[in-house]
């Protein structure tokens, strides 16, 4: 069994596209141990750990232990600004670190991000490689759909497990700014074409109607 958690709503960046409910209460460490332990006894096989952004927890650490000691499979899903000071704490505890990367363009990532990113991932593909097993995940937006096929050139750079290239949905707060974001069925299809040239079969396409998983 698979299982998706987010354990908080806390982000220190503010992506125009982000589904996230940004009012929920972020769950203290009583509720995150009795939740780890109700995975595993549930049968849970791999657990996502996303948020917000998890690496903002204080309890993060502690509760991935209990799931290890459960013998779960983790893939921790994070902006990656506060992940290199972490490495050290999370090896062991991790089996996937998700990574996103929106663009290789600077200036579609400061719109989509918020801040510049290619020195960011450049940095922690050389911090965290080979003791972690990398994935990426791009939200393909009308802002940055002509320069995806170019990410694939930089996440090739050390191995990775997967790049996942979702197709923008306005769903809760990400509505905002639907306007900016917004890219039509056709586009993203030509977009996934493109992508499937690459003969990759780490690469997966996931449309609007798929959903965001």
């Amino acid at each position: 069994m698979e299982v998706n958690w987010f354990v908080n709503t806390t982000c220190n960046l503010d992506c125009p596209y982000c589904f996230r409910d940004r009012h929920a209460p972020n769950e203290d460490l009583a509720r995150m141990t009795d939740r780890a332990h109700m995975l595993i006894d549930g049968g849970a096989t791999r657990v996502t750990i996303g948020g917000g952004e998890p690496l903002l927890h204080e309890h993060l650490e502690e509760t991935l232990r209990i799931l290890k000691e459960g013998n779960i499979f983790i893939s921790l899903h994070t902006n990656g600004t506060r992940l290199i000071p972490r490495l050290e704490r999370l090896a062991g505890l991790v089996d996937i670190l998700s990574l996103p990367l929106d663009s290789t363009q600077e200036d579609e990532n400061v719109i989509l991000r918020g801040r510049p990113y290619l020195k960011l991932i450049d940095r922690i593909q050389q911090a965290a490689s080979p003791a972690f097993i990398l994935a990426y995940k791009t939200v393909a937006t009308q802002v940055n759909a002509d320069s995806i096929p170019l990410i694939h050139n930089v996440i090739d750079r050390t191995p990775f497990a997967y790049w996942k290239v979702y197709q923008y949905r306005p769903l809760h707060d990400g509505t905002r700014y639907r306007t900016l974001c917004d890219i039509s069925d056709e586009r993203f299809d030509i977009l996934a074409r493109k992508l499937s040239a690459f003969d990759d079969s780490r690469i997966i396409t996931v449309d609007r109607l798929a959903g965001h998983q």
